[in-house]
C-alpha cells in the first residue's frame, strides 16, 4: 500500500493518510488502464473526462498527484494545467502529463505550462511508479518493481491468442497476469472504438478533418495501449494524413486502417459471445455468506479500497445471482472503478432487499 508522507501532506495541503489522485483522461480504454494501475498500487484515484472537469474538480478539492492527457476534448492538457496552476488548492501539487507523443517540444511546452514531466503512453507500471518517484513533494513508498514477486510471466490464454496482430504480453504484466480483466478492456474497447472507422470517413465526408483527427488519435492510443501494433500503426497514419482544416487523407488510409481493426472487432466480439453463453447459470449466496461479503463490500468501495474490486471478482457470479437486477449495473460500476456510484447502488439493493 503506498502512503503518503506526512511532510509532503503538509507541503501540498491534503490531509489524511490516503493518496489521492485525479486522473485526467478522455479515452475510456486508456483511463480505464491507467485507473486500474494506480488502484491496483493502493492510490485513490477520482476520474475526469476531460480538462474541463479536471480544473472544475481541482478547484472542488485537494490531491496529492494530478495525471493530465495533453490531448483532451473541451480543454487540452496545456490549458487545464495553466488553470490549476492559476490558483485554488492545487497550484503547487505535481502533475504528470501523458500523451502518446513526448517529442522534446511537447516537454518544453510540458514545462512551460507548469506540469513537472511528460511520460509517453503507452507506459508499464515499472515506468509509471518510475515518474512519480521522480516527483516532487510526494516520498511515496513504491515498489522497486511492479509485481516483481518472482512469478513467471502468465503464458498467453488460447483467448488471446485468437485475436490477430495481438501482443498481449506488456499489458498482461501491467495487469499482473489476469487475463478476464484484460478481456474485460478489450471487450471495453469494442463498445468504445468498434464505430470508429465510420466516423472518420463521416467527418471527412462532412468536411471535418478535425474531428476526424480526433478520432484517429484515440483510437490509435486505445490501440496501443490494448497490444496492438499494427492497428495502432494505421490509425497513426490516418491522424498524421489529418494534421488540420482541409487536409483530407487517400482512402487507401482508411481502407487499410479498416483492414487492421475489422477482424480485431470480430474476434473480440465472438470472445464476448461465447462469454456470455459458456457460463452455466449460477446459484445465490446462501444468507449467511452473503451479508458479510457485502458489508465487506461496502467498506472497500467507501474507502475507495482496490480491494472491493478483487472481492468482487472472488465472488462475482453468486453476487451476480444474490443481487437480482442491481447485479450487473453493481459489476459494471465496480469494473469502471467508479466506487461512488457502485456504493449507491449496493446501498439500494440491500434497501430493496436483493
Amino acid at each position: 500500500m503506498l502512503q503518503l508522507n506526512k511532510a509532503a501532506a503538509a507541503d501540498t495541503d491534503v490531509r489524511g493518510e490516503v493518496v489521492r489522485v485525479l486522473l485526467a483522461e478522455d479515452d475510456a480504454v486508456n483511463r480505464d488502464l491507467a485507473h486500474d494501475l494506480l488502484c491496483s498500487a493502493g492510490l485513490h484515484v477520482d476520474l475526469a473526462g476531460d480538462g474541463l472537469e479536471a480544473v472544475r474538480m481541482a478547484a472542488a478539492r485537494g490531491y496529492d498527484l494530478i495525471l493530465v492527457d495533453m490531448e483532451m476534448p473541451h480543454m487540452d492538457g496545456l490549458t487545464a494545467a495553466r488553470a490549476i496552476r492559476a490558483g485554488g488548492p492545487n497550484r503547487a501539487v505535481p502533475i504528470l502529463a501523458t500523451s502518446s507523443s513526448a517529442g522534446p517540444e511537447r516537454q518544453a511546452a510540458c514545462r512551460a505550462a507548469g506540469m513537472n514531466e511528460l511520460l509517453a503512453k503507452p507506459f508499464s507500471a515499472d515506468q509509471l511508479y518510475a515518474a512519480i518517484r521522480r516527483l516532487p513533494q510526494l516520498h511515496l513508498e513504491l515498489p522497486a518493481r511492479a509485481g516483481a514477486d518472482g512469478a513467471p510471466p502468465p503464458a498467453t490464454d488460447a483467448r488471446l491468442a485468437g485475436i490477430p496482430g495481438l501482443a498481449p504480453d506488456n499489458l498482461l504484466e501491467l495487469l499482473h497476469g489476469r487475463v478476464e480483466r484484460y478481456l474485460d478492456v478489450l471487450y471495453a474497447f469494442a463498445a468504445a472504438h468498434g464505430d470508429d472507422t465510420a466516423q472518420i470517413a463521416a467527418a471527412i465526408a462532412a468536411g471535418r478533418p478535425q474531428q476526424a483527427h480526433a478520432v484517429a488519435h484515440a483510437l490509435k492510443g486505445a490501440l496501443a495501449a490494448l497490444g496492438l501494433p499494427r492497428a495502432a500503426d494505421a490509425a497513426a497514419a490516418m491522424e498524421h494524413a489529418l494534421p488540420g482544416p482541409g487536409a483530407l487523407p487517400p482512402a487507401e488510409l482508411l481502407n487499410a486502417l479498416e483492414v487492421e481493426l475489422a477482424p480485431v472487432l470480430a474476434a473480440i466480439a465472438a470472445l464476448h459471445a461465447v462469454s456470455q453463453t459458456a457460463a452455466p447459470t449460477p446459484a445465490a449466496l446462501a444468507a449467511a455468506d452473503l451479508a458479510p461479503l457485502l458489508i465487506e463490500l461496502a467498506a472497500g468501495l467507501r474507502g475507495g479500497d482496490y480491494a472491493a474490486y478483487e472481492l468482487w471478482n472472488r465472488h462475482a457470479a453468486g453476487l451476480r445471482a444474490s443481487l437480482g437486477e442491481y447485479g450487473a449495473h453493481l459489476e459494471n460500476q465496480i469494473k469502471r472503478f467508479d466506487y461512488e456510484a457502485a456504493l449507491a447502488t449496493l446501498q439500494a439493493a440491500r434497501v430493496a432487499g436483493a
